[in-house]
């Protein structure tokens, strides 16, 4: 899957094309290849997305464009996929992190992963655990439960959050 970018500069598309916007290779768009990555090879079907096996990081840091992004303008950020076969069909992105600044002045907010703590079991009381995080930190942790595994997790209720 190739990435690319677009500046619009009437901010309104109508200065691309369907063939802009779909072939990542259009002379008008900004090949990245630190954002482009390959799919896995052999049995194609379902995976669960949530396993870290099936992921895959993909970072740029202080990226210069190679147009200015002028107010009023749109930046189109383009995957697209460039295998004819449709494998890689229905793959997502997922937390994708952006930020823009008119110089390098953007610092992004370090994350720091919460650490469960104080997990108990009681057969009265149940499951209970508590999240600790960098002091100052901010961000929101949600819990998801359900007493099957198998079904998919759109299905799962929640049980509490944080913020």
């Amino acid at each position: 899957m190739d990435f690319t970018y677009n500046i619009d500069p009437a901010g309104n598309a109508s200065t691309l094309s369907t063939n802009e916007i779909i072939a990542s290779q259009a002379s008008s768009n900004t090949f990245v290849s630190n954002l482009t990555f390959s799919f896995p090879t052999g049995l194609v079907g379902p995976v669960d997305g949530n396993l870290a096996s099936n992921q895959t990081t993909l970072a740029v840091t202080n990226l210069a464009l190679a147009t200015p992004w002028q107010p009023g303008s749109a930046l189109w950020l383009i995957w697209s996929i460039t295998n004819a076969t449709g494998s890689g069909q229905g793959y997502g992105i997922k937390n994708l992190l952006f930020a823009a600044g008119a110089t390098n002045d953007v610092i992004l907010p370090t994350v720091t992963p919460p650490t469960l703590g104080g997990v108990s079991y009681s057969s009265s009381g149940g499951l209970s655990f508590s999240f600790t995080n960098t002091p100052g930190a901010t961000g929101e942790f949600s819990v998801f439960g359900t007493t099957n595994l198998t079904i998919p997790f759109s299905q799962w209720n929640v049980s509490g959050f944080s913020d």
